[in-house]
């Protein structure tokens, strides 16, 4: 199947996915630096993803809480939101997901830097 430039929401998919990609990127660099371990880190990733992101919208039964999640933030980044959804705009889900990114990564980095430098006596 062809795919035409000019269609609708291809543009903006291909702005985004990079974008996503490198966010998703630099919150697992974060996640590895504060856990410093690559199983630790890879199963809470995966834990989050499916089992907090799945049975949260459950157990607190608030549907507005849902969309500020880093994978409906993602989603909203990538697909849009509607008029009528409760998900956020575009960008402010870009920010979101942003914000999660930048905050995991400098507590990363915070905690490096203390693990590592800090240990040094001279």
């Amino acid at each position: 199947m062809p795919l035409d430039r000019n269609q609708p929401g291809v543009p903006g998919a291909v702005a985004a996915v990079p974008l996503l990609a490198a966010l998703c990127g630099v919150l697992g660099a974060g996640l590895g630096l504060l856990l410093r371990n690559t199983a630790a880190a890879l199963g809470l990733a995966l834990m989050w993803a499916f089992v907090v992101e799945g049975t949260r919208p459950v157990l607190i039964r608030e549907p507005g809480m849902v969309g500020w999640l880093p994978e409906a933030t993602a989603n909203a980044v990538l697909h849009g939101a509607s008029a009528t959804a409760t998900t956020l705009s575009a960008g402010a889900a870009l920010v979101v997901l942003a914000g999660y990114a930048a905050a995991l990564a400098a507590g990363g980095a915070l905690v490096a830097t203390r693990r590592e430098i800090g240990t040094t006596a001279g």
